[in-house]
């Protein structure tokens, strides 16, 4: 694929997880068996979704993300696929035995994520945050800052650098 390709890629992307912003919930975070949120900042956060993906690699510190998804590293599907390769991250297929044996103290999915995967997880008492889908800018907004909040890293979220990088691409596909 082109750059435009990859591109229009992320666009759609972000598009997708903005379908469903008036929902009730932006971020359903579910604990396994009555588990309370922590309050400390995860130190082990494995992404399972290629959106997902994105928003961990550019929000966390490297050394928080236990693994991204094999997608993160494909030109095709991320612009950030050349900077995924070179980190050195561990990626996955995202089975619940991978994610497992990282053992994992957060799990950034999407609700298209492999429900049985996601149910395993949260059957082990490990938090999985489910991305619901995006309606608009706002929601997307809304989502960067919460993905950066439960990173500990809110102020990545308030510069909201991946949107920066895309709302001109966005401008064009929305009216």
């Amino acid at each position: 694929m082109g750059r435009c390709d990859v591109n229009g890629l992320l666009v759609k992307c972000l598009l997708l997880l903005s379908v469903n912003v008036l929902r009730v919930a932006l971020v359903i975070v579910t604990f396994g068996a009555g588990q309370a949120c922590a309050a400390d900042t995860p130190r082990r956060i494995v992404s399972i979704n290629v959106c997902t993906d994105q928003l961990l690699f550019k929000l966390a510190d490297r050394e928080q993300i236990a693994a991204l998804s094999t997608l993160a590293a494909a030109p095709g599907y991320t612009i950030y696929a050349d900077e995924v390769r070179a980190s050195g991250l561990p990626l996955i297929r995202g089975s619940a035995e991978e994610v497992l044996l990282l053992k994992p103290d957060l799990v950034l999915a999407s609700v298209w994520s492999r429900s049985a995967t996601r149910q395993q997880i949260k059957a082990r008492n490990i938090p999985v945050v489910e991305l619901s889908p995006e309606e608009n800018i706002a929601s997307t907004k809304a989502t960067i800052r919460r993905i950066a909040h439960l990173t500990g890293h809110e102020d990545r979220g308030e510069a909201l650098p991946l949107l920066e990088r895309i709302q001109p691409l966005l401008s064009d596909r929305i009216g």
